[in-house]
């Protein structure tokens, strides 16, 4: 709710051929239900998460409690056997690894623990830095792996082994909980929905560069201390600001109505 009112506050509704139309479809999520398109740019991994919280008891039903880690490999193979780049189709991959890794955690030997967590993180900077597409590889088994696409095979590799390992090693934990990034850990997801709207205000063209990179080339560079210092804080502060008015209360009513 608080980013469909930032882009109706911002004039983004105004920019669609349906303005009041979009407006409420967002707001109450319809998305789910087949409405076509979306006006709010972070929302739409929101409808999947929605609809994957929603189906997770019922997959556990169905598959049950012994079987939830089977199962969710055979629904990662069903997703592999159906490739598709389409990110809103890739993204249920890696909610499947997530419950598979949760599934299996319990069952690595601690003695292996440090070797799958590296592996995960050679796994993770490989796939960043690999080329476009995996011809050498993925043609063997008749896939492609695109490197900027967010459904890519190996990132998902790389995930499954660190999140395998992670609650195995006490040192990566007390790494995780150190307050710098315990503080953005616990503010990530008010950053997720606030960061395009304090991009809009910032560089209210920042869509054209999605279809003209050369489109920034007409303009000054800003001063090189502007990203770590006004930018990157400017940013955290709303994601603060959102985290304390927003998320926080929004927790706290969820457990008392659980």
């Amino acid at each position: 709710a608080v980013g469909v009112l930032l882009c109706a506050a911002m004039g983004i509704y105004g920019a669609t051929a349906l303005p009041m139309r979009s407006f409420f479809a967002d707001l109450f999520m319809f998305r789910v239900l087949w409405w076509p398109g979306y006006a709010n740019p972070v929302a739409w991994s929101l409808y999947h998460e929605l609809l994957f919280y929603a189906l997770m008891p019922l997959i556990a039903v169905v598959a049950g409690r012994r079987h939830l880690a089977l199962f969710a490999l055979l629904a990662i193979v069903a997703f592999v056997l159906a490739d598709h780049p389409e990110r809103n189709f890739g993204i249920w991959r890696f909610f499947m690894i997530g419950v598979l890794a949760s599934e299996l955690t319990s069952r690595l030997p601690v003695r292996w623990a440090t070797a799958t967590f590296v592996s995960g993180l050679i796994v993770g900077i490989f796939y960043m830095l690999m080329p476009q597409r995996m011809a050498d590889v993925t043609s063997l088994v008749g896939l492609t792996v695109p490197r900027d696409d967010d459904a890519g095979l190996l990132l998902g590799l790389g995930c499954f082994l660190v999140l395998v390992a992670t609650p195995h090693l006490p040192a990566v934990g007390r790494f995780l909980e150190a307050y710098p990034l315990r503080l953005f850990g616990m503010v990530s997801y008010s950053l997720y929905v606030t960061h395009l709207f304090f991009l809009q205000a910032n560089y209210p063209d920042w869509r054209v560069l999605t279809q003209n990179l050369e489109f920034f080339g007409q303009f000054e560079p800003m001063p090189f201390w502007y990203l770590p210092v006004v930018f990157l804080p400017g940013m955290l502060f709303w994601a603060i600001v959102c985290y304390v008015a927003v998320e926080r209360p929004g927790i706290a009513l969820g457990k008392r109505l659980a």
